[in-house]
C-alpha cells in the first residue's frame, strides 16, 4: 500500500473517524475508502505524495474526502 494511502486512512482511525464504524465493516471500510480516494481524490493523494507531509491544505482537503466518503458508506 502506498504511504499516502497508510496516511489517508490511518488519519481517519486516529481522528475518530471509524469510530461509528463497526469492527468487522472496518476492513470493508477501508478497501472502499482506498478505492474512492483513488478514482476520485487522485490530486489529494498526489499533495500527500509530493508534500510528505499534512499541511493545513492537505489535512482539510483530507476531512472533506473522509465526509464525502462516510456520506455514501452504508
Amino acid at each position: 500500500m502506498a504511504v499516502e494511502q497508510q496516511t489517508a486512512i490511518l488519519y481517519a482511525v486516529t481522528n475518530g473517524y471509524l469510530d461509528d464504524i463497526e469492527v468487522e465493516k472496518v476492513r470493508d471500510f477501508e478497501s472502499g475508502f482506498h478505492k474512492f480516494l483513488s478514482i476520485q481524490k487522485k490530486s489529494l493523494l498526489n499533495s500527500i505524495a509530493t508534500e510528505k507531509e499534512l499541511t493545513e491544505k492537505i489535512e482539510t482537503e483530507l476531512k472533506a474526502a473522509i465526509k464525502d466518503f462516510k456520506k455514501g458508506y452504508a
